[in-house]
C-alpha cells in the first residue's frame, strides 16, 4: 500500500474502453470499484463503447469522464479536487452523432449513421471537451446539469 491515497473512500466504474492498468491504479491509490449506478466517478475512453452507450442511455443527466483525469491526478501528485475534471468530460454517443451530422450538413435528422464510420480515430483518444474547468464532484454520480451550471455561474460557457 502506498502512503499517497488521493482516491481513498471514493468509488469508480470503469468502461471496458479503459485500460485495466489505469483502473487498477484507482484501487492502488485508495479507491474502490463501484457500479455505474452507485459510483462516485464514471470513466470511459470511448463514447462509442457499448457499455458507455448503455450507461448514457440508462441514466439521464450523468457525466462520464476520460480516464486521463485519473492519470493526471497521479502524475501531478494532486488530490482529486485540485485537478478540475470538467475538461475531461466525455460527450455522450448521441451528442457525438448529432455533432458529426451537423458537420456533414445533414438536413435529414432521421438519417442512419454507421457507427463503424463514426468511430473516432485513435489519434483523438485523450481529446477532452473544450471549455473551462469545473470542480471535482463531491457526491455520487455528479449530474452533468450541475457540472455545467457551476461552470456557467463562474462565467464559463459550454459548447452545445
Amino acid at each position: 500500500m502506498v502512503s499517497y491515497q488521493p482516491f481513498k473512500g471514493l468509488s469508480a466504474w470503469f468502461s471496458s474502453s479503459v485500460h485495466p492498468k489505469i483502473a487498477n491504479k484507482w484501487v492502488r491509490y485508495g479507491g474502490h470499484y463501484g457500479t455505474e449506478t452507485g459510483a462516485d466517478y464514471l470513466f470511459s475512453d470511448d463514447a462509442f463503447a457499448k457499455d458507455t452507450i448503455r450507461v448514457y442511455s440508462e441514466q439521464v443527466g450523468i457525466c462520464v469522464f476520460l480516464s486521463s483525469w485519473l492519470v493526471d491526478v497521479l502524475q501531478w501528485e494532486a488530490m482529486p479536487q485540485d485537478v478540475p475534471i470538467g475538461k475531461y468530460f466525455l460527450h455522450p454517443y448521441n451528442s457525438t452523432l448529432q455533432n458529426l451530422r451537423r458537420k456533414n450538413n445533414s438536413n435529414n435528422c432521421d438519417a442512419e449513421v454507421s457507427t463503424d464510420v463514426m468511430k473516432m480515430p485513435s489519434s483523438s483518444k485523450g481529446t477532452t471537451a473544450a471549455g473551462p474547468s469545473a470542480p471535482a464532484p463531491t457526491h455520487k454520480n455528479l449530474s452533468c446539469r450541475t457540472l455545467f451550471q457551476g461552470m456557467e455561474a463562474k462565467g464559463g460557457k459550454r459548447e452545445e
